[in-house]
C-alpha cells in the first residue's frame, strides 16, 4: 500500500499532478479536516462523560495526543513551504489512532468508527481506487482483530470496553468495504478526468499561430504519440471544397523527438487515402492471424464493426501490430482521420478509444484556428503588398515618369537656349516634385513599419508625429493637449497615431494649407482627436458624420476604416477655401491592456 508513487496507470501517463505543490495542498486540506475531527471527538467525549467508563483517562489521553499531533502537522504544513510530508507514515498514523482509541471505548462497536471513515476519505483524496480499497481492507482487519480478542477470550480482550456484537460488526465491516470501493472509484475517476482535461489543455496550447501549422502539428502529434507510446503517426486531411488530400507523417527519432513531414496526394493516387475504417474511432490489435477490434461511433457508444472488416483491407494499417484511429473534422472545410501505429493502451481499450476521440475533438479546433489565422495573415500581407504597389504606381512612379519627361524636355531646350538661366523656374519645379515624392515614400515607409505605442507614450508620439511633419513639409504645425496622461489600450493608441499620420499626409497632398493644429483631449466622457487646417477644404459645406460621409462617398477611406475598427465616430467640417476640421471621438470605456 505504501509503494504508491510508481503505479503505471492511465492517469499517470496523462500527467496527473504529482508535483510538491499539489502534494502540499492535499495535505493541508487533510490536516485542517484532521484538526476539526480530533477537536470534535474530544468535545463529544467531554459533553458525555459517561463514555468511556472503564479507561476514561486513557481514552482522554489518546484523544488529546491525536489533537496535538493533528495541530502540529497543520502548523508544519502551513508555516513551512519546504515541508514535504511523507504520505504513507501520516496515513499509517491516521489508521493507528482509531484502532487504539476503540480499544478503550466499545471495540468494534465504538462511536469512533467515524475515524475509520476519515482514513478512507484521506486515501481517496491522496491516491485512487487501489489504495483506498487496500485501506478499507486494513481497517476491517483491525476491527476483526479486536472482535477476535473479544470472542476467543484472549487476555488482551479484558482491556476492551463493551461487548462484541456479530451483526453490528458485519454491517460495519460491509459499510467500510463498500465505502472504500465507492470513494476509491470516485476519486480515481475524478483524478483521471482532471488529468485528461489537463493533458488536452496542454496539447491544445501547442497549436500556436506564431510557430505555424507545421510546428503545431509536430508538437501535437509528438505529444499524442508519447502518450500512447506509438512510434509512428499518419494524419490524412481532405479539403472538402477542392478535394485536395494531404498526408502528415510523424515518426519518433532515436533522440526521443519526432520528425514531421507532409505531402499532397495527387488526383492519380486516390487509393492511398481512401481507406475503409470500421467506425468513427477504434483500436485494433493483431492476435496471430486475426484482429481484435474495439470501436465506438461518433457519440462515443460502442459499436461492432462488420465481421468481414479487417485491417488487411487497408494498406496503411495491415503492416502494424496495433493501430488506434479516430476521425478528424475541422469545421466544414477539412475532414480526415488519424492513425497511431503500434499504439499501446491500458486494460480498458474502449476507455482509451473514447479519450482519443475526445482529445482530437478538442484540439482540432485549435489546429483549425492556426490554419485560419495563418491564411488570414497571408491574405492580409498580400492585400498590404497590393496596397503598397498601388500607392507606388499611383504616386511615386507616375510622378517620377513625369519628372523624367520634364527633365528630357529641359535637356533638349538647354541645348538650344541662349540663356540657360531661363530654365531655373522649371528646374525648381522638378526639384519640388522630387521633394514631394521623397516625402510620400517616407510616409509610406512609416506606415509600413510596425508601430507599438503604450498609453504612457501616446501623447509624446503624437507630438513627435506633428513635429516631424512640420520639419519635413515646412507647414506650420502644432500639437496641443491639456491632458498629462491617458488610459488607452495599445491597439487604440496605435490606431489613433495612424489616423493622425494619415490626416497630416492628406493635408500636405490635397489642402494647400499653411497652418495645421492637432488636438487631443477628453470631453463629455469621450476621447477626441482633432486635426484642423486652413486649406481649401472638401467639396462640401458644413459638418458630416461618418454615416453621412459613407452615404455621399466622401472623406478619407483609410481614416474611416480605422475609426470603424475602434468603434468610434468621425466628423468632418468643411468650409471651401477656408479650411477643414476632422474630429475622431471614442467613448472613455475601460480597455484591456492586451487588446
Amino acid at each position: 500500500m505504501f509503494a504508491l508513487g510508481n503505479t503505471p496507470r492511465f492517469l499517470t501517463r496523462l500527467g496527473a499532478p504529482v508535483d510538491l505543490d499539489e502534494r502540499r495542498r492535499v495535505e493541508r486540506v487533510l490536516a485542517s479536516a484532521r484538526v476539526l475531527l480530533a477537536g470534535a471527538g474530544l468535545l463529544a467525549v467531554y459533553m458525555d462523560p459517561t463514555e468511556p467508563s472503564r479507561y476514561a483517562n486513557v481514552a482522554y489521553a489518546v484523544l488529546i495526543s491525536y489533537l496535538v499531533y493533528s495541530a502540529v502537522v497543520w502548523v508544519m504544513l502551513n508555516r513551512s513551504a519546504a515541508t514535504v510530508p511523507s504520505f504513507p507514515w501520516i496515513h499509517l498514523l491516521d489508521l493507528t489512532f482509531p484502532a487504539v482509541v476503540t480499544l478503550f471505548s466499545e471495540g468494534p462497536n465504538s462511536a469512533f468508527f467515524l475515524y475509520f471513515v476519515f482514513v478512507l476519505t484521506a486515501a481517496a483524496f491522496r491516491w485512487g481506487f487501489i489504495e483506498t480499497f487496500a485501506t478499507a481492507v486494513a481497517t476491517v482487519t483491525v476491527m476483526t482483530t479486536e472482535a477476535a480478542l473479544l470472542s476467543f477470550g484472549h487476555p488482551l480482550g479484558t482491556w476492551l470496553e463493551g461487548e462484541y456484537e456479530v451483526n453490528r460488526f458485519v454491517i460495519r465491516s460491509t459499510y467500510l468495504i463498500l465505502l472504500g470501493v465507492l470513494l476509491g472509484y470516485l476519486a480515481e475517476e475524478e483524478k483521471q478526468l482532471r488529468a485528461e482535461d489537463g493533458f488536452i489543455t496542454r496539447v491544445a496550447g501547442m497549436a500556436r499561430v506564431e510557430t505555424g501549422l507545421r510546428s503545431s502539428m509536430q508538437a501535437i502529434l509528438g505529444a499524442t504519440m508519447g502518450l500512447f507510446t506509438a512510434p509512428r503517426a499518419l494524419a490524412v486531411l481532405r479539403q472538402n471544397s477542392s478535394g485536395r488530400v494531404f498526408l502528415w507523417r510523424s515518426e519518433t527519432q532515436p533522440n526521443g523527438h519526432n520528425s514531421i513531414g507532409w505531402s499532397e496526394i495527387g488526383a492519380e493516387e486516390p487509393v492511398r487515402c481512401t481507406v475503409s475504417l470500421p467506425a468513427h474511432s477504434f483500436y485494433a490489435q493483431r492476435r496471430g492471424s486475426t484482429w481484435s477490434t474495439w470501436a465506438i461511433d461518433a457519440e462515443g457508444k460502442r459499436t461492432h464493426p462488420d465481421s468481414l472488416w479487417s485491417p488487411a483491407q487497408c494498406p496503411q494499417i495491415d503492416h502494424a501490430a496495433s493501430v488506434l484511429s479516430t476521425r478528424l473534422s475541422m469545421g466544414e472545410e477539412w475532414s480526415g482521420y488519424l492513425l497511431l501505429y503500434n499504439a499501446r493502451t491500458g486494460r480498458d481499450e474502449l476507455k482509451e478509444v473514447r479519450f482519443a476521440q475526445k482529445l482530437f475533438r478538442r484540439i482540432t479546433p485549435a489546429i483549425y484556428n492556426v490554419y485560419l489565422l495563418r491564411r488570414l495573415r497571408s491574405r492580409a500581407g498580400a492585400m498590404e503588398r497590393a496596397r503598397v504597389a498601388r500607392e507606388l504606381h499611383d504616386g511615386a512612379i507616375q510622378a517620377l515618369i513625369a519628372v523624367e519627361m520634364e527633365v528630357d524636355v529641359l535637356r533638349r531646350e538647354a541645348a538650344r537656349a541662349d540663356n540657360p538661366a531661363q530654365l531655373t523656374p522649371r528646374l525648381e519645379h522638378v526639384q519640388e516634385l522630387l521633394r514631394e515624392q521623397v516625402f510620400d515614400l517616407r510616409t509610406l515607409m512609416q506606415q509600413m513599419r510596425p508601430l507599438e505605442v503604450s498609453s504612457g507614450q501616446f501623447l509624446d508620439r503624437l507630438a513627435d508625429t506633428v513635429e516631424r511633419f512640420r520639419r519635413d513639409t515646412g507647414i506650420a504645425a502644432e500639437f496641443a493637449s491639456a491632458l498629462e496622461e491617458v488610459e488607452l489600450s495599445p491597439r487604440t493608441c496605435r490606431e489613433l497615431v495612424r489616423i493622425a499620420q494619415e490626416a497630416l499626409a492628406n493635408v500636405r497632398k490635397h489642402s494647400g494649407a499653411q497652418r495645421v493644429l492637432v488636438r487631443f483631449g477628453a470631453q463629455d466622457g469621450q476621447w477626441t482627436l482633432a486635426v484642423e487646417d486652413d486649406g481649401r477644404g472638401f467639396a462640401f459645406v458644413g459638418k458630416k458624420s461618418l454615416a453621412e460621409l459613407d452615404a455621399c462617398r466622401k472623406g478619407p477611406d483609410i481614416i474611416k476604416e480605422r475609426v470603424r475598427t475602434l468603434g468610434g465616430n468621425l466628423e468632418i467640417e468643411s468650409l471651401p477655401g477656408q479650411g477643414t476640421r476632422l474630429q475622431v471621438t471614442l467613448p472613455q470605456r475601460p480597455q484591456a491592456a492586451y487588446v
